[in-house]
């Protein structure tokens, strides 16, 4: 009796051994793995260089034309080129091309010009990325006077974006309520 309670003993101290040796080699794997997100999390800090060159985005939403009631459902496509600089007030600049359906209209195709393939183009605006991956632009539209403002985030290293249209200005009006967004992917 006294041997087999020796041998429980010694292998209830064994298994016990076993636990916290595997207990603290789970708790090393844990720390070095928290440790080494945390140094990726703070070494990740996003900039207007972050978010560069084209990105090819689907647009979707609609527009109030007073309260709550919906006069206008957009529907589209655009190709946005960011050129990732820092001009000297802090913003980066775009263009874009786009097509928009806006209650399942197409807008009317714009005057051909070289390598508009049809696309609305001359859109150009500027943008600028905080440290935390978010961020702001502006898309101006030189052919209707039309300006969009947007709030964004970037994710996946900056290949992709998500964005949200915060004001929408039509030529000579007021800005009209939306509920816009839109999703790219780095080309």
């Amino acid at each position: 009796m006294k041997s087999s309670l020796i041998k429980i003993t010694k292998t209830a101290v064994a298994l016990l051994a076993m636990v916290a040796a595997g207990g603290l080699l789970v708790g090393a794997f844990h720390s070095e793995t928290a440790t080494a997100q945390n140094i990726k999390l703070s070494q990740n800090h996003c900039s207007n260089a972050t978010l560069e060159g084209a990105y090819a985005f689907r647009i979707s939403g609609e527009s109030f034309s007073s309260g709550s009631t919906v006069s206008v459902y957009n529907d589209g496509v655009a190709m946005t080129t960011f050129n990732g600089d820092t001009g000297p007030d802090g913003n980066g600049t775009l263009t874009q091309v786009d097509w928009i359906m806006r209650n399942g209209v197409s807008d009317p195709e714009p005057p051909a010009t070289e390598n508009s393939y049809g696309f609305h183009n001359n859109e150009s605006g500027t943008y600028k990325v905080n440290a935390d991956c978010t961020g702001n632009a502006e898309i101006d539209f030189a052919s209707t006077g039309a300006v969009i403002k947007l709030k964004f985030v970037l994710a996946d290293g900056g290949r992709v974006i998500h964005t949200i249209v915060t004001s929408l200005q039509p030529t000579g009006a007021f800005s009209v309520p939306t509920n816009t967004h839109s999703d790219a992917e780095k080309l």
